[in-house]
């Protein structure tokens, strides 16, 4: 349900410096971060998804959460932040999320995908309503949230209700 980004935006953007930010909010073995993807999805309009090819992944280049699958990403302009992980030494295997950012704006992002996350670790259960209409319906009749267009259909996703 991703927007759709242009890539020649971003050419040249892991040529610049990357800004690593770490969020404190960790998972389990069994613990997924596909909530994190879902929120990004209905409050950032450059949500997107990217890959790293092994090589890029394991030179440092590009990691994000895991090589050659995608991980959330969000892109603004010429810049990118993505969803890292890395695994925290201890007792029990555990990974803590993280924001890596490139570009003139990348830490900015970097940033709000840091917010994001520790958003969504106050409540990994919530999810945003979802409204699905046809192309042809007017605007107007749509309801209010971030809209996802696909080619027969609009989805619609409102902000996250949240516990509390």
């Amino acid at each position: 349900m991703d927007q759709n980004i242009d890539p020649d935006r971003l050419h040249g953007v892991l040529d610049y410096p990357k800004s690593v930010l770490r969020t404190g909010v960790t998972l389990g073995p069994n613990e997924s971060w596909d909530g994190v993807w879902l929120r990004l999805t209905a409050t950032e309009p450059g949500t997107c998804g990217i890959r790293a090819d092994q090589s890029a992944f394991d030179s440092g280049l590009c990691t994000p959460a895991k090589a050659k699958v995608y991980s959330p990403a969000l892109v603004q302009d010429g810049s990118l932040a993505y969803l890292t992980t890395r695994r925290v030494e201890g007792e029990a295997p555990l990974w803590e999320l993280g924001a890596i950012g490139h570009g003139p704006d990348g830490e900015h992002l970097a940033e709000r995908l840091r917010a994001d996350i520790g958003t969504w670790d106050t409540d990994r259960e919530a999810r945003p309503p979802i409204s699905m209409h046809s192309v042809k319906a007017p605007t107007a009749e749509l309801s209010e949230g971030l809209m996802v267009m696909k080619e027969h259909v609009r989805l619609v996703l409102a902000l996250p209700d949240s516990k509390g």
